[in-house]
């Protein structure tokens, strides 16, 4: 999901980009899209014991799979993924593709490595490198895929237990690929049903090794190369259920040992990566019906299995590719403004300042390389025509440079010209005219329009971005700031999200909407969280604010209790005195982790989630708002961890309060949302 605040820590993860980078040295185009041929070379490499192999084998068409009788996951066919199409799916939807990404599979010969290598292709990721010891199965599953969705596939021959092997092979697949993206870390191994007490000790090392080990090294490889390329990027490891609990009768404790340390590998790495821009999660499977599980030495175990399972079965493979969206997500927030007389569609950011729209001559890069792509993979809407405005005044000597916390990132020029938005004229407004974009749009909006305070600016001297410097910027007044100033419009907006998003919501410049809500409203000060770096004082950068904690529940008639006493009627807060950042840009509710954590297992009924600013009033987030939807049948969960970052209130939570930024009074004010259908408008609020 989308993080658009931005970025302002000097050092910070995409902050002060150069828009050149030198493009990756290509060792080798495979698996070129055209029609099939009877016996391709598939080109297979090695690593043993750190002496790299490199040779074509070719593999008759047709050659039927090693596993006897086949799974669901040897005959199923990836369907290719079509960049035309992807223009017009609804936003949401939009931001759930993969388009130009690169992954790396282990184990994924067969099984839930080869699903997940399907899935992602089939999200349009141009190239995926298949890791797997077994030759036959890797060879295979690369050709096929290949041939299935024209992805650059290609297999790579290796034991993840060989750390100078893996180092040497995730090198190769960077130079081949260029940055890295997305680790599926689905190598591994099964032992049950074998006694602890007469447990071969070598084989517990091997089981340790592949499962433990061979997840650190890889994990480790891929990682050092995404740091190396400071582009950030995704790693999610396969863990089980197994990790977590004991399933008894079976006798299995060497393997959940191994499981439970591949989880707690996972929540270090988290912690430890997130500096990095890198996401790290685990995925823990129950009982499925994989290649691992089709022997006859099994069929009575899993008799017990499937009566134990509610829906009565094993889990398939596809049942886990909603990973996919631990990958990639977003929503936006949209709303019209005229430009020069050009109406477009722009993103709204209470966490960031600048109006800013992209140039008819932009350049498009890839939003983790840096590389120059096609313009259609920014997925801008109408760019501003500069020769259809006789009002556009270029600024000389100023550059626009911003950073987003989500790794977007953007250069241009900086500008003047005549805004219009919610019907209140600004002439002359200051704005960024983008030539150079990283950026992962909507397929609508043509820029943003930012309404923090004055002090996030995005404005530098000179005109070569790879000079600016974090903190010397040329603060100028944003488009909301000259509405106050100039055209009288009071020092209040207000925002009601919508959570359909055909309806979008409503916002009121200068006031509040009319639109049902709580007849109370609760009022809490903003915080002023920035640092003047001549004087020292504090100055009001984003809306911060200081929250009381969270609250959780599934009862609906639960009652929290804000004081932690020991009153067993009411529920206790789980964490105390948070800082947050209301933030219009930013898609989910990012919190402490151990209150998502809390959440994620509430959801079934749908948790109740309270927020309590000062004073004491309590805010639901609707359990519509905490699953959100992503294809017609799977979705993902609305409220994620922070990972030791800031807490954000973003669109989960504002969807369910009339969020007033009450810049005059330097508070926040809100009111709880009654149910709503809503038609999405910008509009001045009669004052």
């Amino acid at each position: 999901m989308l993080a658009r605040t931005i970025l302002k820590a000097a050092g910070g993860r995409g902050a002060f980009r150069s828009a050149a980078v030198a493009a990756p040295t290509q060792l080798r185009a495979t698996f070129k899209s055209g029609p099939r041929i009877n016996e391709p070379e598939i080109p297979v490499v090695h690593y043993e014991d750190g002496r790299r192999v490199e040779e074509n084998i070719e593999v008759p068409v047709g050659q039927s799979g090693p596993v006897v009788p086949p799974g669901a996951d040897e005959v199923r066919i990836a369907q290719p993924f079509n960049a035309d199409l992807s223009h017009y799916l609804t936003p949401t939807l939009a931001k759930f593709t993969l388009a130009g990404k690169v992954a790396v599979v282990t184990g994924g010969g067969r099984g839930l490595g080869l699903n997940m290598a399907q899935a992602l292709a089939e999200a349009g990721c141009r190239g995926i490198a298949i890791m797997d010891m077994k030759q036959d199965l890797g060879e295979k599953s690369a050709r096929e895929l290949s041939e299935q969705t024209r992805v650059d596939a290609r297999f790579y021959c290796v034991n993840v237990r060989d750390g100078q092997g893996m180092n040497q092979i995730v090198q190769d697949v960077s130079d081949h690929y260029g940055a890295l993206d997305i680790l599926v870390n689905a190598a591994g191994i099964a032992d049950s049903n074998m006694k602890a007490e007469t447990y071969d000790h070598k084989k517990f090392r091997d089981l340790i090794d592949i499962n433990v080990t061979g997840s650190f090294l890889v994990a480790q490889a891929v990682g050092n190369q995404m740091i190396k390329a400071q582009t950030g990027g995704s790693i999610i490891n396969i863990a089980s259920m197994s990790g977590s609990i004991v399933n008894y009768p079976q006798e299995q404790s060497c393997y959940n040992a191994s499981k439970a340390a591949v989880v707690q590998l996972t929540r270090s790495l988290a912690a430890e990566w997130a500096k990095y821009g890198i996401r790290v999660n685990a995925i823990s499977p129950g009982y499925m019906d994989t290649a691992l599980n089709r022997v006859p030495a099994l069929d009575a175990q899993k008799k017990i299995w499937v009566a134990a399972t509610p829906q009565k079965r094993l889990g398939a493979v596809d049942d886990l590719n909603v990973q996919m969206y631990s990958a990639q997500a977003g929503q936006v927030f949209l709303a019209p403004a005229t430009v020069g007389g050009q109406e477009r569609l722009f993103v709204i950011d209470s966490g960031s300042s600048d109006p800013w729209i992209v140039h008819e001559e932009y350049t498009c890069l890839d939003y983790f390389t840096g590389l120059v792509q096609d313009d259609s993979l920014c997925y801008f809407g109408l760019p501003f025509e500069i020769d259809l405005s006789d009002t556009f005044n270029l600024l000389p000597d100023q550059n626009f440079n911003i950073s987003y916390a989500d790794g977007e990132y953007l250069n241009g020029d900086m500008a003047t010209e005549t805004f219009t938005m919610g019907g209140i004229i600004v002439p002359q407004q200051t704005f960024g005219l983008v030539d150079h974009a990283a950026w992962f749009g909507d397929g609508y909006s043509s820029g943003l329009i930012g309404f923090a305070y004055r002090t996030l600016t995005s404005a530098y001297a000179g005109n070569d971005p790879k000079q600016d410097q974090p903190g010397r910027t040329l603060m100028y007044n944003p488009l909301f700031v000259n509405m106050n100033l100039n055209q009288g419009v009071p020092p209040v907006f207000s925002i009601a999200i919508d959570r359909d998003w055909d309806a979008g919501g409503v916002m009121a410049l200068g006031g509040i909407p009319d639109i049902p809500h709580s007849p109370v409203f609760v009022s809490t000060p903003i915080i002023p969280v920035g640092v003047n770096l001549s004087s020292g004082a504090a100055v009001y950068e984003f809306y911060t604010i200081v929250i009381d904690g969270f609250a959780v529940s599934a009862d609906q008639e639960a009652i929290f209790n804000p004081y932690n006493t020991d009153n067993p009627r009411k529920n206790p807060l789980l964490r105390n005195q948070t800082e947050a950042i209301v933030d219009s840009g930013t898609s989910l509710l990012y919190i402490d982790d151990d209150v998502a954590e809390e959440i994620a297992t509430l959801f079934s009924p749908p948790a109740i989630w309270g927020l309590r600013p000062r004073p004491s009033k309590i805010f639901y987030v609707n359990g519509l708002d905490m699953k959100v939807q992503v294809s017609e049948t799977d979705c993902i969960s609305g409220i994620q961890p922070n990972f030791g970052g800031l807490t954000i209130l973003g669109n989960v939570w504002m969807k369910n309060v009339i969020s007033v930024f009450d810049i005059g009074a330097e508070q926040m004010r809100f009111a709880a949302r009654q149910y709503y259908n809503l038609t999405g408008e910008v509009v001045r609020a009669s004052t």
